[in-house]
Formats: C-alpha cells, structure tokens, sequence
C-alpha cells in the first residue's frame, strides 16, 4: 500500500511498487536507483516482467561479488556476463512457441492480472479483435466492472465550436471535407477570411478547421456562412492541454495528410494556400467529441508520425508523457478497442487499471513474439544449455558462471515463497528433464507451485510467460548489474 499526495494505492504491480522505493542512505539509494531503472525499462518495452528483472539483476550482483572481492578482473566478469546472456537470449528464442488459441493468452492474462477472470476474459476478448499489431486503451469506467468498446478512426475529446455547426445542435456526419489545421486561437475576422476564400474553389466539399480555439468575429464569420449555405462549415478546438495541443495538431495534420499552419514555420494562415489543405473520408462531431477516419492515400504520412511518436516514448523519461504519447499513437493506428475500468473507489479503480495495463503488455508480448514456460523454468534451460556449452577460463568464465547461476534466482524465490527450498526444486526439474528423450518437452518441463507438480508447463493448467517479457527482462538485468559492477567509486550530493 503506497502512501502518495494523490491519494493511497494499493497495488501489486511491479513497476509501480518499484517506482516508490528510495533507501534513506543516499549512497545505497544510488545502487537502488540503478536497479529500479531496469525495472522501468523492461516495462517500458514489454509491459511486465519488473519482478523479473529486479531478481535477475540482483542475483548477478550477488553472484559477481564473491569473486570480484577475490580478486578477479570486474571488467573481464562484465564482458563474460554479457557474453553468456547473449547466448542465453538465443536459447530462449529457440524455446518459444507461437500462440495457437484463445486459451493460451487467457493464461497469461490470468497471470498477469492475479488471476482476475474477469480482466482475463476482457482482455483476451479485446486483443483477439485487434490483432497483434493492433492497440487496446485502458480508461476509467464509471461502472463497477468492466467495459469493452470497438472503435473505429481517430477520436478527440473535443466538439463543435457552436452548435449551430450541427444538426439541430446534436451532430453531424460531413464525408470528403476539406481540413485546415492552424495552430493558434482564431478570433478576428482576417484569421479566417482566406481559409474559406480557398475552400470556395471546392463548393460541394464542407470546410474543418481545426485550431487551438475559435472566437468572436472569426467564430460568427464561419456560422453565418455556414447558416446561409455559402461555404459549409464545422470549427473544432483542439484536444489536448500545455504541450500536448501542439503534437495532438500535428497528428491530426498527419491524418488529414495537411500542412500544420504554423507561423514558426514560416506558415500565414491569413495568407492561406489551398495546397495546405487536407481531407477526412468522414468526420463524425457530436457537442464534446469528434471521430477522424482517413483516406487510404493518408496511410504513409500517418506511418511516419506513428514512428516519429514511438521514437519520442523510447527517450520521454515522465510516466505520465508516456501514457499520452501510447494513447496517440492509438488513436492514429485507427480501429482500436476501448476498456474502461470501473470500481467501487477511487483506489480500486487505480489498483485495477495497473494490473490491467501489466496484463494488456504480456497478452500483446505473447500475440506478437510467442511464449515460454513460466515460473523460472525457461531461464533454468538457458542454464543447462550454458553449462553444456561450457566455460572459459579466467576472469571472463567467471563471468559466465555467474549469469549461468543467477538464472536460477527466479525458480529459488518462487519456491521460498512457496515455502519449498529453491535447491531441492531444481534438482527435482532438472532430474525430470534429463529423463525426458525429447529436448523440446525438456525444456517446458518446470515446476507448477500451485500444485507442487514437475510437469509439462506447457499443457492442462499453463504456467507461461511472454517470450519478450523474458528475454527483455533478461536484457535489462544484465545491463544495470553491468553497471553497479564497474563502478569503482559513488558520489551523492546529498
């Protein structure tokens, strides 16, 4: 339970918790600091798998540091440990299986979501109906439970300027218009005289315009000849607070396949050009939202601006910058499902949607790269085939012994938490699978601590993990232990 100045959350998602840790000694803090940012990255890029990484990372440390205070070569142990995870990785990658069925990413939702059948169940519905490449959005509900939506096109949380744009004020449906986007608050008369000067060339197509807000003189010039039938059209503000207006616009101007009108640029809307303007296949306003559908020819400026944002999330370091930049990117991929997570309070709300969001990242991991077994056991494989391939000498075979050991931190703390010994449970596994003739059920051959069975993970009751949420964890840890063991000397300012 999480103490903050918004308010008490409890949780039991991993980033989140990970996100509140800070030790009073400010040197210690520094290692935790370190450690924490592994977390945050694998969920950044995978969407769970935090617990993970934080054991991995703080196994190798553990490991690596009896033998660096023996006097080995830290830098010769780092490049060993690296080395070993690369070739880890790729045993990995050769375990993972596909994604067959719905029964297989209910599982993992299940796991993902502590065994919430009702987040399971909607999740799957929902990553079903857009693909792989598709995208789910997790709001807040104001039910109880949850709710699914399908949704097609770019949809904003802002309407009409005046409900004298739409049908007897409630909507209006406009196919084919004519789109200008200027980023500045229209008001006078010459800040909107031109634009509809050059959409009179196109009589039979409505004019949007959409700017950061629309008023007095420019505002009634456009109802007027609106009412009179001279030029059709529609003024809509644009969504978004601060800085997020501006990139909001330019996705918009992305999809419309238009220029942004902006005079930083060297645009001048009172000077406006036609060859600025752009156009919806349809455009559906109501008084408080709005919904863009693009034409097809719009699909590659549109792909250009999706990878423009995904490059902008990898560097925003603001939780909150990055849950607006994934929902952007949503809406501009067009068709996308909506699930809006409802609660009796405020806190269960907060603590729902978390591990929803945990669970959407590892059923999305699963749908795209397949599946490993779960509880340890995949990492345990990637173990013996090290050990099979062998260990060089020196400081760098140390380095490699230890990844090959801290691979089996995971399996060891499911068991102590289970209340088993983590060494007789790996002996047990690995017993099992060298009974088994055929390597590829070898290696789906794990521990359930539900049931205190060494069984095929893979089969009956599932016990799996994403592949990517593994291997991704994988990545992080050895890179933050990586770190910590180079570092000679810590400085805090504190």
């Amino acid at each position: 339970m999480l103490d903050r100045v918004s308010g008490i959350l409890s949780t039991k998602d991993g980033v989140t918790v990970a996100r509140e840790i800070h030790l009073a000694d400010p040197l210690q803090n520094l290692g935790c600091a370190i450690l924490r940012e592994a977390c945050i990255k694998v969920n950044n890029e995978a969407g769970d798998g935090t617990t993970t990484a934080a054991c991995l990372a703080a196994g190798i440390v553990r490991e690596a540091h009896k033998i660096i205070v023996g006097g080995s070569d830290p830098m010769q142990i780092v490049k060993g440990i690296r080395e070993a995870a690369a070739f880890a990785t790729e045993t990995l990658w050769d375990i993972a299986t596909p994604v067959e069925d719905r029964e297989v990413l209910k599982c993992i939702a299940l796991n993902a979501s502590n065994h919430d059948e009702e987040v399971a169940e909607t999740l799957t519905e929902a990553c079903l109906a857009v693909g792989k490449n598709g995208t789910v959005v997790i709001e807040e509900g104001q039910s109880v439970g949850l709710e699914i939506e399908m949704k097609e096109g770019m949809e904003i949380d802002r309407g009409s300027a005046s409900p004298y744009f739409l049908n007897n004020g409630a909507e209006r449906l406009i196919e084919g218009s004519l789109v200008a986007v200027i980023p500045k608050v229209l008001v006078s008369i010459k800040d909107i005289q031109s634009v509809m000067e050059e959409s009179s060339q196109w009589p039979d197509n409505d004019l949007v315009v959409i700017a950061k807000g629309i008023e007095g003189e420019a505002l009634q010039t456009m109802v007027v000849n609106h009412k009179n039938g001279n030029i059709r059209c529609l003024g809509i503000k644009a969504p978004g607070f601060g800085h997020h207006v501006d990139g909001m616009m330019e996705d918009i101007a992305a999809l419309a396949g238009c220029d942004v009108v902006d005079e930083n640029k060297g645009f001048n809307h009172q000077k406006f050009e036609p060859e600025w303007f752009g156009s919806f296949r349809q455009v559906q306003v109501q008084g408080e939202s709005a919904v863009f559908m693009a034409f097809d020819e719009a699909k590659d400026s549109v792909q250009i601006r999706i990878d423009h944002l995904k490059n902008e999330l990898e560097g925003c370091p603001h939780e909150y910058d990055q849950d607006k930049l994934q929902e952007r990117i949503a809406k501009l991929q067009g068709g996308f499902c909506s699930i809006k997570a409802g609660g009796a309070t405020e806190p269960e709300i907060r603590e729902r949607r978390a591990r929803i969001e945990d669970a959407l990242g590892a059923v999305q991991a699963a749908l795209r790269d397949g599946t490993l077994p779960g509880g340890g056991a995949a990492l345990l494989a990637a173990k013996e085939d090290l050990e099979a391939r062998g260990f060089q000498e020196g400081s760098f075979g140390h380095g490699q012994r230890i990844l090959a050991n801290a691979l089996t931190y995971p399996m060891r703390v499911i068991a102590q938490n289970a209340g088993e010994s983590g060494d007789i449970i790996i002996h047990r596994v690995t017993e099992a699978r060298s009974n088994e003739e055929d390597p590829d059920v070898a290696a789906w051959i794990g521990w359930d601590a539900n049931t205190g069975e060494i069984r095929d993970l893979g089969k009956g009751s599932m016990v799996i993990d994403p592949a990517l949420v593994t291997t991704k964890a994988l990545e992080a840890a050895v890179s933050v232990a990586g770190s910590l063991l180079s570092v000679e000397t810590a400085i805090s300012l504190k």
